[in-house]
């Protein structure tokens, strides 16, 4: 078929594959950009788990290491509250022979 110079341009077929190809294109672009985002919060939220864990157990060591500091070391049984087992009721009586215990430790 053969086209006068008046008619340069671009069919209407040539306009929708165009279109099509441009959309499919931005379409492949947005899902790549989406997921690649997702990626980032995802690593970003792991990166500061682990963070907050590492802190944690940075706190808890610290406890363990510091427990019983300031309390006596001695034997004596001064700090030693004294349980008693009634053999025929089987239950404990801590508060059994309190006079005696309060004068051992005035």
């Amino acid at each position: 078929m053969r086209t006068s110079k008046s008619q340069l341009g671009f069919s209407l077929l040539e306009l929708l594959v165009a279109s099509s190809i441009g959309l499919i294109v931005l379409l492949a672009m947005t899902s790549l950009f989406k997921t690649g985002m997702d990626t980032t919060f995802t690593v970003t939220q792991r990166a500061e788990t682990q963070q907050n864990m590492r802190a944690a157990i940075e706190l808890i060591t610290k406890d363990l290491s510091l427990a019983g500091a300031g309390l006596p070391s001695g034997g004596d049984g001064r700090n030693r509250l004294q349980v008693r087992l009634q053999p025929d009721r089987h239950l404990l009586h801590p508060w059994r022979n309190l006079s005696q215990q309060r004068s051992r430790w005035a």
